[in-house]
This record gives structure tokens, C-alpha cells and sequence, in this order.
């Protein structure tokens, strides 16, 4: 037979190939299931209106994201926003604006749209990182379903956590695809850096995402040499650049942190039990709180635990090196949250928080890739199906805990209430917004009194701006309720503690015409208008007619 007869008959021998599968593989299932649980979970937020925490500097009050002009988002480049830079966060909201207006339906729709994404980025990224797209989903149903995830999705002014992580996951997947595939290596390149700059105008703290990206290049043995570290400059000198400003734009807002004035090893102490603080609440997820204060030391001492937690850092630190040193992504997963943290535990104060559950949302998925893995690990083949529904029960009872704590950030009432729940003994903070939200609705007006009773006294020093905002609002209270006299003297003391806020010159102008103090009156709103307070010219004008 010649040769081509043979070779045509061999080929006719050989058993056909297996058709392709069209078996749809059962992690898209499971992940189909996860968006359908993460959109029940948060649903209450749809029903949830604004707070007065920050939402009104952001969204109801904010002149910048009424306009989408060139000029309006030149601006919104150029601003800071309560100690922060972030013209990403402010274009998300004023598109909300355009949109719905001050309608607060449509801005908690976006917040759960963006949140189901970054869950969909999670499981996306670990599935890359690891190869395993069990384990991601397990990370990523854990992550997205968490209730230390409500502050992040249910507050308004927390968009800049979304966004920040949206894009901080985004430059994570195309940096992986940079270095495992080799063609396209530019665009990825290109990708990943770009997606990094839209973070950093999000929020400053995605500077983190140069630590991680070492990090990663370790994880993977990422040959290259000097290659490694030059492609790192980029992203650096961005992290520097957008740290500088971050740091300017606390400064002028004066963001001083109640540790500013604490010696460093006091600052170790709290920055410890912080970080235990973080590891607890991932495992057993209560007495959360929209505050957390710090410990308390009445006479002049912390707590016991305080002192403790360095040495109970260093413990878990060892046991964690131990164990996950045999499972490299596991160890990973730890570094990452360790990463996404030190900024915010204290060791350089800013802001006024030492605990804020808004603050572990980039964090915590790597430290449930640290939990995960060994379990998996552990577990092996055999195992595998009780994994599974170890992580749906969990997965299903964060769900639920994440449902519940939705409500509480219905509106300022249930938020600051919960608050004060947590904290009985109170804190300026909850006191304060909690009164500004039952004097602003007419409601509980005893009880607001009460409040802010407990304000202007508290035992410990508060800044000069909060003290005169308590002795403001307590002056409008019983404006309100007709005590004059007693609402000047609140403005007087006010006005003794900042004499550089117009609006107490014109609540205390509004007590002296109800005084028929007119001379007096004029005066206040004539200092109210040099402060650039605004001023209704027809109220000047009459008490000028009336002050002759």
C-alpha cells in the first residue's frame, strides 16, 4: 500500500476526539447564587435615606456635584472634601445627582451595584492568583456577604471605599495578567497602572497597592531581575504624589486624631489592640457600631487588655507564620491584610477613629484567604464537602447579620442610636448627631436637651469647634422652645469659644430681635456677613429700619 494509503488509513483507525463538555461547570452556579444572596442581603439599603454623617457635605450640600460642566469638574480636581482629595469619588456622586438628584434610592442603588462588582473582582483575582476557583468563591461569598461591609455599601460618603477597591482590584487582575502572559504584556501593563491612578483619585489609601504588588512578585517567584523593581517606579512615584496630597488635604481640614497628642508607645498599644480588634470582629462579627471610641482610662490607665495586645499580635504573629508558611497564599492573604491596615491602626494619626469597620474593606479579603486556604488544605478530597457547607452556613449567617445591620443605617435617628446603644456612656460625636437629628425632625426634644447637656459638659477636653457646635445647636433648641435669654447665653459662649463662625452671630442676631434687641441684632449680622455667613438682605435691611 503507498504511503499515503497507509497514513489515510491509521487516521481512519484512530478513535474520534471526545466532544467538548457542555457541562456548565458548578462554580458559576455557586457564583450566579452568591450575586443573588449579596442583592438580598443589602436590599433594606435601598429603602434607606440620607444620614447626617457627612452626606451632606457630599451629597445634599454639595454645590460640586450639581453640575457636569467642564468647569464644575475642573473644580471637583481641584477641591478637598472633608481631609480628602478624591475627583473620581465626587464625578460617581455627581453622576448620581444627575441622575436622581437628591433622591437617595438611586446613590444606594450604585453603592450595591459597585459592591457586587468588587465581590465579582475578589473572586476573580484569588481565582488568578491561586488557581483555585473554589477557594475565591468561598473568600469571595465570605467578603461580599460580611456586615463589617455595611458602613462601606449603606453610608453615602463612604463611596470612596467602593470605588477605591473597584479600581484597587481591578489594577490587581491586570497586573497578574502582566506577568503570566506574555503577549499583550503593554496593554495589561498600561491597565494596571491606569486602573491604580482612577484609586488614588478615589481615595489616598490605595498607596497600599505598591507594598502588595512586591508582595505578589515574591508570592510568584517572579523572575526578572532589576525588571521586577523598574517596573514598580511608576506606581510608586504615583503612591508618593498622591500620599503628599492626601497628607496636605487632612492638614487643612485639620483631621487631628484623638492619638495626636499620645506618645509613640501609647499609639502601640491602641494600634495592637486595634488590629486584634479587626481580627476579632472578622470571626465573630458584633457590637459593631458606626463609632467605635477609644479604650477608656479614667485614671490615667488603660484597660489590661491594651497593654496586652502587643504581645498578643506577636503570638498570633508566630502561630500565623507557622502555619501558613507551608501555603504560600495563605501567607500571602495575611500580608495583605496586614498591608491594607497600618495605615489606619493609629501609628501615624489621622482622622479621629481608632476602629472603623468601613476601613477593613479592602483588608478582609485577605485575611479570609488566609482562613480559607488551610481549612481547604486541611480538609483534602475526602473532606472537601463538609467545607462546603461549613462555608455556606457561614456565608448564610454573615448574610443575615449583614441584612439586619442594614436597617440600623435607615436614617441619623436608628444609626446614632444603635451608637449610643453600643457606647451608653456616650461619646461627643454620637451626642452630638444623634441631637442635631431629633432637633432638625422636631423630635424627642427632652431627650435632644439631654444630649446636648451631656456635650457642652463633657469631662474631657473636645476641640473648640465641636464645643461651640454643641453650644450652637443647644441655643437653637431653646430658641426654639422660646427661652432667649437662655439661647444667648449659649451663643455668647459659643461665640467666646470660636469667634470665627458666622452662623452663631446670626442664630444669636434671630434671639435678640425676638428680644427687640434690634441695635444689637444689626450688629451680629453686619460680623456674620464680614465672616462671609450668608445673610437675607431683607432681614438687614428691617433691622437696620427698625435699629434707627
Amino acid at each position: 500500500m503507498p504511503t499515503g494509503n497507509r497514513a489515510k488509513a491509521a487516521k481512519r483507525r484512530e478513535p474520534p476526539a471526545p466532544a467538548p463538555s457542555r457541562r456548565f461547570d458548578a462554580t458559576w452556579w455557586w457564583l450566579a447564587a452568591l450575586l443573588a444572596a449579596l442583592i438580598v442581603a443589602f436590599s433594606p439599603i435601598l429603602s434607606n435615606g440620607f444620614t447626617n454623617w457627612d452626606d451632606p457635605e457630599y451629597v445634599t450640600r454639595n454645590a460640586l456635584i450639581q453640575d457636569l460642566g467642564p468647569a464644575s469638574i475642573e473644580r471637583m480636581f481641584r477641591a478637598y472634601v472633608l481631609g480628602n482629595y478624591h475627583p473620581v469619588t465626587l464625578l460617581s456622586l455627581a453622576l448620581d445627582y444627575r441622575f436622581f438628584e437628591l433622591d437617595p434610592r438611586g446613590y444606594h442603588a450604585t453603592s450595591l451595584v459597585l459592591h457586587v462588582l468588587v465581590t465579582l473582582l475578589i473572586f476573580t483575582w484569588i481565582a488568578l492568583l491561586g488557581g483555585d476557583r473554589a477557594s475565591a468563591l468561598a473568600v469571595a461569598a465570605l467578603a461580599g456577604l460580611h456586615p463589617m461591609r455595611v458602613e462601606s455599601v449603606a453610608w453615602i460618603a463612604a463611596r470612596k471605599d467602593l470605588l477605591c477597591a473597584f479600581f484597587y482590584l481591578g489594577s490587581l487582575v491586570f497586573y497578574h495578567l502582566y506577568t503570566t502572559r506574555p503577549r499583550g504584556r503593554f496593554a495589561y501593563y498600561s491597565a494596571a497602572l491606569a486602573a491604580f491612578l482612577l484609586a488614588l483619585l478615589s481615595k489616598a489609601m490605595a498607596v497600599t497597592l505598591v507594598p502588595v504588588l512586591v508582595l505578589i512578585d515574591f508570592f510568584e517567584r517572579r523572575p526578572g531581575g532589576r525588571a521586577r523593581w523598574l517596573d514598580k517606579i511608576p506606581f510608586a512615584a504615583a503612591a508618593l504624589v498622591f500620599g503628599l496630597v492626601g497628607i496636605d488635604a487632612q492638614r487643612a481640614s485639620q483631621a487631628i486624631s484623638d492619638s495626636a497628642a499620645l506618645p509613640w508607645h501609647e499609639r502601640l498599644f491602641l494600634s495592637a489592640y486595634a488590629l486584634l480588634v479587626y481580627l476579632g470582629k472578622a470571626v465573630v462579627p458584633f457590637g459593631l457600631s458606626a463609632f467605635h471610641r477609644y479604650p477608656q482610662k479614667p485614671d490615667g490607665v488603660y484597660p489590661w487588655y491594651v497593654y496586652a495586645a502587643p504581645l498578643v499580635v506577636a503570638g498570633v504573629a508566630v502561630a500565623a507564620w507557622r502555619l501558613l508558611r507551608p501555603r504560600p497564599l495563605a501567607a500571602f492573604g495575611a500580608l495583605f491584610f496586614v498591608a491594607n491596615l497600618v495605615l489606619v491602626l493609629q501609628l501615624l494619626p489621622v482622622g479621629s477613629a481608632l476602629i472603623a469597620e468601613r476601613y477593613s474593606y479592602l483588608a478582609y479579603p485577605g485575611l479570609l484567604l488566609a482562613l480559607v486556604v488551610p481549612w481547604r488544605g486541611a480538609a483534602g478530597a475526602r473532606g472537601a464537602r463538609w467545607v462546603v457547607v461549613l462555608v455556606v452556613c457561614a456565608a448564610a449567617a454573615l448574610g443575615m447579620l449583614t441584612y439586619r445591620r442594614c436597617a440600623v443605617w435607615r436614617d441619623s435617628g436608628t444609626l446614632w442610636s444603635d451608637a449610643l446603644r453600643r457606647y451608653p456612656e456616650g461619646h461627643p460625636i454620637v451626642l452630638y448627631n444623634l441631637a442635631s437629628f431629633w432637633v432638625a425632625e422636631n423630635r424627642n426634644q427632652t431627650g435632644a436637651l439631654e444630649l446636648l447637656d451631656r456635650g457642652v459638659d463633657w469631662p474631657r477636653q473636645v476641640q473648640p469647634e465641636l464645643q461651640a457646635r454643641f453650644l450652637n445647636l443647644r441655643g437653637r433648641l431653646r430658641f426654639n422652645q422660646g427661652s432667649y435669654d437662655a439661647a444667648l447665653e449659649d451663643y455668647d459662649r459659643a461665640i467666646t469659644v470660636s469667634p470665627d463662625l458666622g452662623e452663631l452671630y446670626v442664630n444669636r442676631s434671630f434671639a435678640h430681635f425676638k428680644k427687640r434687641e434690634f441695635a444689637l441684632a444689626l450688629a451680629d449680622v453686619k460680623r456674620a456677613r464680614a465672616l462671609g455667613a450668608p445673610v437675607l438682605e431683607t432681614y438687614q435691611a428691617q433691622l437696620e429700619s427698625l435699629a434707627r
